[in-house]
This record gives C-alpha cells, sequence and structure tokens, in this order.
C-alpha cells in the first residue's frame, strides 16, 4: 500500500515538474486505458466546441496536448487544434476560446503512476464514455468513483 502511494506520488511530481520546468507548455499524450484524447478541427465560425473522441488510432498533432499551469491548476490546450479542453453541460471538449472557469482543471494522483483531472471545487472528473451504444467514446464530466474511464497517464512527448 505505502509502496503504490509513494509511486503515484512520485509519478505526479514528475508530472508537474515537467510542466513546470519548461519554459513553454509541455506536450503529453492523454492516455485512458491504452487509448488517447485526441481533438479534431471543426467546422464555422469560432467560437467551436469540438468532441475530444478516445480511441487508439494514429492522430499526428491532433492526439497531443499541451499543459502548462494556470493560478492554481493547469489549462490543456491541442497542439493540432489549438482548441483548449474545456467542460461545457457535463461534457469535455475543445473550444476554440478560453475560458477561466471553464477550461481550468486540477490534475490530482489517482494511483499507481495514473491521475485524475478534474474540475476545480467540484466533485467532477474528466471520464471515457459513450454518450449512445453505438457512439464514438468521448469525454464527459462524472462523479469521482475511481473507475479505470477516470484515470489517466501522460506519456511526454519529445520533439
Amino acid at each position: 500500500m505505502a509502496r503504490t502511494t509513494l509511486s503515484s506520488l512520485v509519478s505526479f511530481l514528475v508530472v508537474l515538474l515537467l510542466i513546470a520546468t519548461t519554459s513553454k507548455a509541455a506536450s503529453f499524450k492523454l492516455i485512458n486505458n491504452g487509448t488517447w484524447a485526441k481533438n479534431f478541427p471543426g467546422i464555422g465560425r469560432p467560437p467551436l466546441f469540438t468532441t475530444v473522441s478516445v480511441d487508439d488510432n494514429f492522430a499526428s498533432v491532433y492526439e497531443r496536448w499541451e499543459v502548462e499551469t494556470f493560478e492554481e491548476g493547469v489549462r490543456i490546450r491541442n497542439d493540432g487544434t489549438g482548441f483548449w479542453l474545456t467542460a461545457r453541460n457535463g461534457e469535455v471538449g475543445g473550444s476554440s476560446e478560453f475560458d477561466p472557469a471553464a477550461s481550468k482543471w486540477f490534475i490530482e494522483g489517482g494511483g499507481e503512476g495514473k491521475f485524475k483531472i478534474s474540475v476545480p471545487n467540484e466533485d467532477l472528473v474528466m471520464t471515457t464514455d459513450r454518450g449512445q451504444p453505438d457512439s464514438l467514446v468521448t469525454l464527459f464530466l462524472r462523479p469521482a468513483d475511481g473507475s479505470p474511464a477516470q484515470l489517466w497517464s501522460f506519456e511526454s512527448i519529445r520533439e
């Protein structure tokens, strides 16, 4: 038990150190159960809110996320679209407009090198799910339950 807690703490500190020590935002793949989050451009005029899908298909820059400190949390931006990871109406998507209230996240240790990405001051965690049985896996906000659908790892992308 103590070893697992220590391992989680070390992993969490490594992620925070990578973010804090770079002069620019650190780029990561956001991985959940062997799949990763990606955000593709939308159609129309800004402001746009696009789906973040989660699967294991290669997506070039659209599967890369910049994580940087923001106030007491972090903000997360997709390298390909430039859209901010944003909470809106129970969903998590990419927004062309940065909203400090909806685009700020907390990253908390979840055990065994995994992390929860949560809404500040609420019991809402970024969770993979299918909106409908035949839908793609996308991101939603759900109360924290510790399920694998709510646990993320950060794979550093070196350029």
